[in-house]
């Protein structure tokens, strides 16, 4: 748990989160780097850890024909070279630097960004890797939403896609965005209960998340995540502004609102990672709804933040009947025996 804090304390000094107007580019760089290196060098950290090593050392074709051309083809390439941590170190040259490079160029605070993303994402990020995959391009995507460039948009997500087929959910975020009708999309995403067992069908004739839907109501995961997903929702209400939102953040709010239904019509797992291409944009909302307010506010996000970062990690660590996901720390440079935590 101590590398944890260390990591973050060490995070927070580079970036320094907690001023609008002030960009240290080289901290962010430093900051960047680090959390690179973290998860591209880690070893047995995440869920999902163990079955791609697996997978990859066993080249079980089971699982690998499953996978999406992208994904396949750097799974592959590890194979070949008989080094499964390849796979994990490529994925992550994709994933890290291309989302601290989106929040580097689109977002008003990227170091408040990074600290979001660190608290909501980064964890769950070295679990779903082709999923990361996918969601590091959609971030990056966020641009031709600004920039009202369907086609280019578009592309982004079939990119997306290849890493990861559940990214096509995210072409219905344009839609959403160019509405920034906020009632209207409450009132959708609501009906969306209504229409459960059409849509759970739609992802079930393509082939998207079959082992989920098959047992849909065994799978356990993402319960309590999504009611804090939903307190940081309402805290913008509560804490920030009541009301007079801008344009953007009217756009913003609405794709947050779809993620957060998600889970409700998916299922708590399911849903949950079918809600993080929508709910990935609170790393854009909440530096932009706080670029004007008190130092206080901010500093009440980050350090919410911050815990929820390390209390994910002491939960996840101490789950009767289960290994622990991330503690301690391991890198794939003292793993000369491949033993995976029990």
């Amino acid at each position: 748990m101590l590398f944890y804090i260390i990591l973050l304390f060490i995070l927070i000094l580079l970036t320094n989160p907690f001023l609008v107007r002030r960009f240290n580019k080289s901290g962010y760089f430093i900051a960047s780097l680090l959390l690179f290196s973290v998860a591209a060098f880690r070893f047995d950290i995440g869920w999902d850890y163990p079955s791609y090593y697996n997978m990859l050392d066993n080249v079980i074709l089971a699982g690998l024909i499953r996978f999406e051309p992208l994904s396949l083809a750097l799974s592959l390439l590890a194979i070949y070279l008989s080094w499964p941590f390849l796979f994990f170190i490529l994925s992550s040259c994709i994933i890290y630097p291309l989302t601290f490079y989106s929040f580097r160029k689109l977002s008003v605070s990227p170091a408040l960004s990074l600290i979001i993303y660190l608290g909501l994402f980064y964890l769950i990020s070295c679990s779903i890797v082709r999923q990361a995959l996918a969601i590091s391009i959609c971030l990056y995507a966020y641009k031709y939403l600004i920039n009202n460039s369907f086609k280019k948009y578009f592309l982004c997500i079939v990119l997306a896609s290849l890493f990861h087929y559940s990214a096509a959910i995210s072409l219905i975020i344009y839609p959403i965005y160019r509405l920034g009708n906020v009632k209207l999309i409450i009132a959708l995403t609501v009906s969306m209960l209504f229409f459960r067992s059409l849509l759970l069908l739609v992802l079930s004739n393509y082939g998207l998340y079959n082992d989920y839907l098959d047992n849909l109501n065994d799978i356990a995961g993402g319960g309590i995540t999504r009611f804090f997903y939903w307190l940081l929702f309402l805290s913008f209400f509560l804490c920030i502004k009541s009301k007079r939102y801008d344009l953007e953040e009217r756009r913003l709010l609405s794709i947050i609102i779809v993620g957060l239904m998600c889970p409700f019509v998916f299922g708590s797992s399911m849903g949950e990672r079918l809600g993080y291409y929508f709910l990935l944009y609170y790393c854009y909302i909440i530096p932009l709804l706080l670029r004007n307010k008190v130092f206080y506010k901010r500093c009440g996000y980050i350090f919410i933040f911050s815990l929820y970062f390390l209390m994910t990690i002491y939960y996840t660590s101490n789950i009767p009947g289960q290994k622990s996901v991330y503690i301690p720390y391991r890198t794939i440079f003292n793993s000369e025996n491949v033993n995976f935590r029990e």
